[in-house]
């Protein structure tokens, strides 16, 4: 839904990219960035890559006002 979005208003794909990854194996929680363009939209952290990007996708909509019923998609 993001992506679709960002297609459709800016012309760019979302980009997310792992920029860290804390803690012991058993216990890691990755940080990953969603950029549009060269712009770095939000952050999120989670205990797996895909929640962290879950994460930042939910905080960068959240930033330009459009989560109301992201997760009722």
């Amino acid at each position: 839904r993001q992506r679709q979005m960002c297609i459709r208003d800016s012309g760019e794909t979302p980009r997310y990219e792992t920029v860290d990854a804390s803690g012991p194996d058993h216990a890691r929680e990755f940080t990953v960035e969603v950029q549009v363009g060269e712009i770095v939209r939000a952050q999120g952290r989670g205990r797996s890559k895909q929640e962290a990007a879950q994460a930042a996708a939910e905080e960068a909509l959240a930033e330009i006002g459009l989560n109301q019923g992201w997760n009722a998609a």
